[in-house]
């Protein structure tokens, strides 16, 4: 008899417990997507237009740890983003990894657009329409202490290897 009652006051504390956790759980998710959004809100943005914003940070938080620093889970959560498939959400997160961790002295980052930068960001800014990638095209973003005003962007033709416009980066 005494192992059935501690059974049931045990059942009854665990119960009474979930609904604490589950919205300590809703409380910690919410923080992590207001901090996704405030330090890396080009990419939010995007992946909210791409209706995957929640499900992606809830999944990136399930198996990266939280972070000492906000910083830190920034720069962490654009580096598991950089690696997308999807050509500009790549480029995205890799600009704004790139402008939250600058490369040093020596270094400059370079990353492939397959449209136009500047018209990408202006539609994050607002609400007007994402531009379309250009065929054959490419626009190479360069950033780094030894670019002039720390940043340059080229629109040149694609190598004929490049698919479609060569998204990705490199620090050289």
């Amino acid at each position: 008899m005494q192992n059935h009652l501690e059974s049931n006051v045990e059942n009854h504390q665990n119960t009474a417990i979930l609904p604490g956790l589950e919205m300590i759980n809703e409380i910690t998710a919410w923080w992590q997507r207001s901090q996704i959004e405030l330090q890396c809100r080009y990419t939010a943005r995007l992946m909210k237009r791409f209706g995957c914003f929640e499900q992606c940070v809830a999944e990136h938080f399930r198996f990266h740890p939280m972070p000492a620093s906000i910083d830190e889970m920034a720069s962490q959560f654009l580096s598991s983003i950089e690696q997308s498939s999807d050509p500009l959400l790549s480029a995205v997160a890799r600009f704004e990894l790139a402008r939250l961790s600058p490369p040093s002295a020596n270094q400059t980052r370079i990353i492939f657009w397959d449209r136009d930068p500047d018209q990408v960001m202006v539609a994050l800014n607002g609400s007007t329409n994402l531009p379309r990638p250009e065929l054959n095209m490419r626009y190479v973003m360069r950033i780094g202490a030894g670019v002039p005003g720390g940043m340059s962007c080229t629109r040149e033709k694609a190598p004929s290897w490049d698919s479609p416009a060569m998204a990705g980066s490199r620090v050289q």
